[in-house]
C-alpha cells in the first residue's frame, strides 16, 4: 500500500466490509438512542404540562433534556460500547499494513473483538492511551509547525496553533493503528511516543496529508447530511408536534454517524501507513528532542514516562 492514498485506503476498507456493517449498526444504535431520548424526553414533558393550555410548549426543553441525557449517558459508557468497534477496527488495519488477507463473514468480527482485547488489555489501556496521545498531539504545532511557529508573534498565532492541534489530533487512532501492526512492542505507550517523534519530525508533510483526510470527511458529512433531511422531513411529518431545529440536529447526528462508519476509517487507514512504515527503524527521541517535547504538555510528559517503564 503506498504511504498516503485515499484510493487504496478505500480499497482497503470495502475488504473489511463485514466489519463495516458491525460499526454500522453499532454506531446507528448510539445515533437511534440520541433520537428516542429527544423524543423520550419531549414526550414526557408534555405529558406532564398537560394540565396547561399550551404543553406542547414545554416539548423542546424536554427534547433538550433527554438528548443531552442519552449523550451523556453514551460518553459515560463508550467503553462497553464502542471499544470493540474502534480498537476493533484498529487491529484490522493493522493486518492490511502487514499485507495479510481478512477472513470473510463473521469471522472476521470475532478476530477483530479478540485481537483488540488482547493488544489494549480488554479496553483497560485503550481509552486513556487515545485521550492522552490527541491531546499530546495537538500541543506540537505551536513548536513544530513551520507557519504556526513563524506566527506566534502574532494575534492570530495562538489561535491558528488551536485549530491545527485539532487537525492532527485525528492521527492518534492511525498511530494506534501502527501499534497493532508492530510486532515488537507490546507497550502501545512505545508506540505513542513513536508517534509523537513521527508527527514532531515530519509536522508539515503529515499535516498536509491530514488536511486531505479532513476535506475528504468534511465532503462526506456534508453531502449525507442534505441527503438525511429529506427521510427525516418524511418520518416526522406526522409528528403531533413540530420539530422545528431538531430536523437538522437528528440529520447531523445520522451524518455523523455515518460519517464514522465510513470516511473516518478510510482516512485512518490512509494515514497509518505514515507511522508504520519504518516503524522498526524509527530511532528514539534524543535528549536535546525529548527536552523539546516534554515542554510542550502532560500530556506528552506522561507519554515519555509511560514509554520508558
Amino acid at each position: 500500500m503506498p504511504e498516503f492514498s485515499l484510493l487504496a485506503a478505500t480499497r482497503a476498507i470495502e475488504s473489511a466490509m463485514p466489519f463495516v456493517l458491525y460499526r454500522l449498526i453499532t454506531l446507528l444504535g448510539g445515533a437511534l438512542a440520541l433520537l428516542f431520548g429527544a423524543l423520550g424526553g419531549a414526550g414526557t414533558f408534555i405529558a406532564f404540562a398537560s394540565f396547561s393550555k399550551n404543553p406542547a410548549a414545554f416539548a423542546n426543553v424536554g427534547a433538550v433534556l433527554g438528548f443531552a441525557g442519552a449523550a451523556l449517558l453514551l460518553h459515560k459508557l463508550r467503553a462497553e460500547l464502542l471499544f470493540k468497534v474502534e480498537a476493533g477496527h484498529l487491529t484490522l488495519m493493522a493486518e492490511q499494513l502487514r499485507g495479510a488477507n481478512l477472513p470473510a463473514g463473521w469471522a472476521q468480527v470475532d478476530q477483530a473483538k479478540r485481537a483488540a482485547a488482547d493488544r489494549f488489555e480488554k479496553g483497560a489501556v485503550f481509552y486513556p492511551l487515545k485521550d492522552t496521545l490527541a491531546t499530546a498531539l495537538s500541543a506540537l504545532p505551536a513548536h513544530y509547525s513551520g507557519f504556526v511557529y513563524r506566527l506566534q508573534a502574532n494575534p492570530a498565532g495562538k489561535p491558528l496553533a488551536w485549530i491545527t492541534g485539532r487537525i492532527v489530533l485525528a492521527d492518534a487512532l492511525a498511530i494506534l493503528a501502527a501499534h497493532c501492526a508492530d510486532n515488537a512492542s507490546n507497550n502501545p505507550w512505545i508506540s505513542a511516543r513513536g508517534g509523537v517523534l513521527r508527527l514532531a519530525r515530519q509536522f508539515d508533510r503529515l499535516l498536509r496529508q491530514r488536511l486531505q483526510c479532513l476535506v475528504f470527511e468534511l465532503l462526506g458529512f456534508i453531502s449525507l447530511y442534505a441527503l438525511l433531511l429529506y427521510p427525516i422531513d418524511w418520518a416526522v411529518s406526522d409528528l403531533p408536534v413540530q420539530i422545528g431545529y431538531w430536523r437538522h440536529v437528528f440529520a447531523l447526528v445520522f451524518a455523523y454517524s455515518l460519517t464514522a462508519t465510513f470516511f473516518q476509517p478510510i482516512a485512518t487507514m490512509a494515514m497509518a501507513p505514515a507511522y508504520a512504515q519504518g516503524k522498526e527503524a524509527e530511532p528514539v527521541p534524543t535528549s536535546a528532542e525529548r527536552a523539546a517535547l516534554a515542554e510542550q504538555s502532560d500530556a506528552i510528559r506522561r507519554i515519555l514516562a509511560e514509554a520508558e517503564r
